[in-house]
């Protein structure tokens, strides 16, 4: 459980982050992701840090039951997307082109950011 809690705060901390970020300069953020689209050997640095978390997620905290499923579930998907990043990175791109372009959809992902960060954190430092 003190993993799980661990984890969910770790979570938490970046979800905030990345979500005030995407929120408070959303402009910023979208720039930096079509830059992010140019440059190749960015998707296997990405891919090797999502592989690398989401296997230390998953073999260590393996849970699908109550709260803590949560953190399983970012886990599975960090692994997926790390191998995606590595394995197809040629499609990768192309599947998420729209997602962060404009200054609204960035702050709309800021907002779902800031919500995940709010519920994984309420559960990991304060229930």
């Amino acid at each position: 459980m003190q993993l799980s809690i661990f984890i969910a705060q770790l979570y938490a901390v970046a979800f905030l982050a990345i979500g005030l970020g995407f929120f408070i300069a959303p402009k910023y953020y979208a720039k930096a992701y079509t830059e992010m689209m140019k440059d190749p050997s960015l998707f296997l640095v990405w891919g090797i840090f999502a592989l690398l978390a989401g296997f230390l997620i998953v073999t260590r905290h393996n849970v699908w039951h109550g709260g803590p499923i949560l953190v399983t579930i970012f886990g599975w998907i960090a692994l997926i997307k790390g191998f995606s990043l590595i394995v197809l990175p040629q499609h990768f791109p192309i599947g998420f082109k729209g997602w962060f372009k404009s200054a609204a959809l960035m702050r709309l992902w800021g907002a779902f950011a800031i919500i995940l960060a709010l519920i994984l954190g309420y559960f990991s430092f304060y229930a």
